[in-house]
């Protein structure tokens, strides 16, 4: 009997524990909720991984830029799309990541905007439809066009690639986040394998939790860095990798990639539109500075494995055997920046800055009026 008090004090020391840590996990959660700028745009999806939260106002802020962004009904950062097509409306479509998302410069910054405005001084009615999301890759390009194609009709297709998390983005054996589709080599073909996440109820209810989902992007952040770290036997970035010329796991990329945009290809044209592609650029393929630099870092790059120029010249080779209309932006950065040498990309952050996504618009624009798309 003598240990009743002993046991009722500590199940009263452990409740006020308890009820300590859950009051301050919900003032936790009040601050974050409306006390913090909303810095989540995203939430999951069956069919592509994830999407922009439909219909939302979000922030996005980092040392170098902080704005505001509007989702439009179908997810994406953009005005709302419309089904019904004007007799003489001209839509590009134009699929991207982060770089055609833009969250690093003012809406009206972006290729998108400034090359729809480029549009509409030959006809008011063209239109650009953004399906920029941050990282995506060709195989969520290629699901979003089979899925919006018949809703809103597109007269142009716009795969731009970036070859640095692009090629990574659509292998397995190559991207930790596995909560997207995927496209697998099946001999000289591809099987189409699903998105495997699918939330449960349970999850859903504790995801409405913004802690909760902070702290998951986080330890999902921190597990990829260290998958980057570890990749390979050089001790560089994983992402780096798609400039070494015998890296296999990037070559399997590069097959995938290949496939996946003939398939676009074909789709397009078969519902009668015009498919174009576009290859961004990495900041060390434009800045030969920030190439020795990272060469100074992992030395292991001065070899002749490493190539900054590489892929470009691979998907340039594809684009001629298969025919396809493609505009390398590289050139026209690199002549850019050793003209004014005013940067093109953020320092730190790697994305375009405003002169950046200005000269993208130009040349896309640029290879639109010379095909005669719309003559």
């Amino acid at each position: 009997m003598k240990h009743q008090p002993q046991q009722r004090t500590l199940v009263k020391n452990i409740t006020l524990a308890l009820t300590t840590i859950i009051l301050l996990l919900f003032l936790l959660e009040l601050f974050v909720r409306f006390g913090m700028k909303d810095m989540e745009p995203w939430h999951s999806d069956s069919l592509l991984g994830s999407t922009h939260i439909p219909n939302k106002i979000t922030w996005w802020c980092k040392t170098e830029f902080c704005h505001s962004f509007t989702s439009n009904s179908d997810g994406f950062i953009d005005e709302e799309f419309s089904p019904e097509k004007k007799s003489n409306e001209r839509r590009i479509f134009l699929f991207g990541d982060s770089f055609m998302e833009a969250f690093q410069v003012d809406q009206t910054n972006s290729t998108a905007h400034l090359l729809e405005k480029r549009m509409k001084e030959q006809n008011e009615n063209n239109t650009v439809y953004n399906f920029g999301v941050s990282n995506y890759g060709t195989a969520q390009y290629l699901l979003a066009l089979l899925k919006y194609t018949p809703e809103y009709h597109p007269d142009v297709v716009i795969f731009t690639l970036l070859t640095q998390n692009d090629l990574r983005n659509v292998n397995p054996s190559l991207e930790p986040d596995k909560c997207r589709p995927f496209f697998l080599p099946e001999e000289d073909k591809l099987k189409y394998k699903p998105n495997p996440c699918l939330p449960s109820a349970t999850e859903k209810i504790v995801a409405s939790s913004k802690i909760f989902r902070y702290a998951s992007k986080g330890l999902n952040l921190l597990k990829q860095s260290i998958y980057f770290k570890r990749y390979g036997e050089y001790g560089i970035p994983l992402d780096f990798y798609v400039y070494n010329t015998q890296d296999k796991n990037f070559h399997q990329s590069f097959f995938i990639t290949e496939q996946i945009i003939l398939n676009a290809k074909a789709f397009t044209e078969k519902n009668g539109a015009k498919f174009l592609l576009v290859i961004l650029t990495n900041p060390h393929q434009v800045d030969d500075t920030r190439w020795s630099s990272l060469q100074e870092q992992y030395p292991k790059m001065k070899t002749v494995e490493w190539d900054p120029l590489y892929p470009d010249r691979r998907l340039q080779e594809f684009c001629q055997r298969e025919n396809i209309d493609c505009l390398f932006l590289l050139p026209h950065f690199r002549e850019e920046f050793t003209q004014t040498k005013e940067p093109l990309h953020f320092p730190k952050d790697g994305h375009w800055n405003e002169r950046g996504h200005e000269l993208a618009a130009e040349e896309i624009h640029k290879l639109i009026i010379g095909e005669q798309i719309f003559n």
